[in-house]
């Protein structure tokens, strides 16, 4: 029975193409620079070459072109391979088509003189073509084309950063890892999930209720007051006041307990005079002291 499956088909014809050494990689890339340098002359009006001259150029330079490009084309569906963990509503033949025009663009900028493997040039011209596509067709709210690869990054770190150390990293140190500013990663964040419709099921609900159906009406919630508990709030300070001076502005700055910003272990390193890694340190044990004195008071037995 004959595969139907395109995708498998494809992976299939481009299996047949046997892949190039590394001289002729050398040989191929250096016939396309001459045609790419014959065809800017031709628009400049600097060619001095006869027209038998030009169109055997032009032609040696349009196959070794052909052939480049189909013995990378495995290396396409590599890379296109990795977005497969992102909720895309691309399908992967229009992933690898996107990817297949990096590469054509890669073949023809690649210079051989550099003394670089092709694919590792490539690569780069790939991936770029891949996430231009998904920033532009797969989200509601366009992203940048720099957003795509800094979410997945900031995913990765998210889940790697939790096994470690038992909780979700901060903004900041996301925006750290991904070498990202942290307005940007806050953006990014904002939308990685993007849109979903009003008519569509909502899934906190068990019975198939529309989202729409699940959002609650303004106007019941008008002469409804939201009141703070003081003596819920005096507790908490009341806690944090038997820490040492040094800890508690460590846990009053990074939670924002003085009513200013949220600052990160750098910042509150630069106000306390000692390192990032310190304030991580003594943050911790802040936080596991303050989980024992929460224990033997009152309000640590109602939340128990």
């Amino acid at each position: 029975m004959a595969n139907t499956d395109p995708f498998n088909r494809y992976l299939k014809d481009i299996g047949r193409v046997p892949l190039l050494t590394a001289a002729e990689e050398i040989h191929l890339g250096t016939q396309i620079q001459k045609m790419v340098a014959l065809k800017a002359d031709l628009e400049n009006g600097t060619c001095y070459l006869t027209a038998k001259e030009q169109k055997r150029i032009i032609r040696t330079g349009e196959r070794a072109k052909n052939r480049m490009v189909e013995a990378n084309l495995r290396l396409v569906v590599s890379i296109a391979k990795k977005w497969n963990r992102l909720e895309l509503n691309l399908e992967p033949l229009d992933l690898i088509q996107e990817g297949n025009s990096g590469l054509i663009r890669a073949v023809e900028m690649f210079d051989p003189t550099r003394g670089y493997k092709f694919s590792t040039y490539a690569y780069w011209w790939i991936r770029q073509g891949i996430s231009r596509a998904i920033s532009y067709t797969n989200r509601t709210i366009r992203l940048p084309s720099a957003a795509i690869p800094a979410i997945q990054k900031a995913r990765e770190f998210a889940i790697y950063y939790y096994r470690e150390h038992g909780k979700m990293p901060t903004i900041e140190e996301i925006a750290e890892h991904t070498s990202t500013s942290v307005e940007s990663m806050k953006y990014y964040m904002l939308h990685a999930s993007g849109c979903k419709s009003l008519d569509s099921s909502s899934s906190v609900t068990d019975d198939e209720k529309s989202i729409i159906e699940t959002i609650a009406d303004p106007s019941t919630l008008e002469g409804i007051q939201v009141t703070q508990d003081a003596s819920f709030v005096a507790q908490i300070h009341e806690m944090i006041d038997r820490l040492s001076d040094r800890r508690k502005a460590i846990i009053i700055g990074c939670y924002g307990l003085d009513g200013g910003p949220c600052r990160n272990y750098t910042e509150l390193g630069k106000e306390l005079n000692i390192s990032r890694e310190r304030v991580r340190q003594l943050k911790n044990q802040s936080e596991r002291s303050l989980g024992l004195i929460m224990s033997r008071t009152e309000l640590g037995k109602i939340y128990a």
